[in-house]
């Protein structure tokens, strides 16, 4: 079954660069929600971790 994947992508033009975009895009959506969590205020995420407990 994968060697039928594995052939049809191999006649596609330029399918090497597929993997990089999708690498490029987890990184940025990765790198961006530590950002997102480090700037974030203290005393609000202490509030919405109590929510489930409450």
């Amino acid at each position: 079954m994968f060697s039928f994947f594995r052939n049809y992508a191999a006649t596609i033009d330029s399918v090497d660069v597929f993997p990089k975009i999708a690498l490029f895009l987890f990184l940025f959506v990765f790198i961006g929600m530590i950002l997102i969590a480090l700037k974030a205020d203290k005393e609000y995420i202490k509030e919405i971790e109590q929510l489930p407990l409450q």
